[in-house]
């Protein structure tokens, strides 16, 4: 009801005012108006690359289960061009975070598993079923970065070399280091041999 007075006496100034006067500057609104960041008003920005990389990770708060994962691993490594830290900072393994990657529009594969974590933690995956992994690339042999997450009792690994989640039993060129999530970080270890096993 304020903002309609006000709007209101801000129209009958303008009419009681000469016709040179009558331009209303947008800054003498009140901020009240205004009602986004900066006391700013806001309209729709044209189409274009922020539109696409939004709608990829906006469309992943409204799906779920592995559709969800599919939708937000396609569109990180999308809007991430992939740039090692040698050439980005001059030294090795510098990890960004979320917005920073975001911002750049360019990261390795740590920053985008980092990128991929904080999506989808804020699209409503429990920190529980979000893991960071390092782990040394068969093929290459380096260490690689992806994010392994559990969905329906199983695990799937988002990797920025792959549009479509992996099912852990199917990613074979990868052994698992590290795991690191909201509760710190673990060291893979085999599994010991129960006494029932023993002869």
């Amino acid at each position: 009801m304020k903002c309609f007075a006000v709007i209101a006496a801000l129209l009958a100034a303008a009419v009681a005012t000469p016709a040179r006067s009558q331009m209303l500057r947008l800054d003498a609104l009140p901020r009240a108006l205004a009602g986004e960041p900066f006391g700013l008003a806001s309209t729709p920005a044209p189409a274009g690359p922020l539109w696409i990389r939004w709608r990829g990770f906006d469309d992943a708060r409204a799906a779920e289960g592995e559709r969800r994962l599919a939708i937000v691993n396609r569109a990180v490594n999308l809007a991430v061009a992939y740039a090692g830290d040698e050439r980005r900072f001059g030294r090795s393994d510098v990890w960004s975070g979320a917005l920073e990657t975001f911002e750049s529009g360019a990261g390795d594969c740590e920053d985008y598993a980092i990128a991929k974590f904080f999506v989808l933690r804020a699209a409503g995956v429990p920190d529980g079923d979000l893991r960071l992994v390092l782990a040394h690339n068969r093929s290459d042999g380096n260490v690689h970065a992806v994010l392994a997450v559990r969905d329906g009792g199983r695990w799937l690994i988002l990797n920025n070399r792959r549009m479509a989640p992996l099912a852990e039993a199917d990613e074979d060129d990868l052994d698992p280091l590290f795991a690191l999530d909201a509760g710190g970080v673990r060291q893979f270890v085999t599994p010991a041999m129960t006494l029932a096993a023993l002869p």
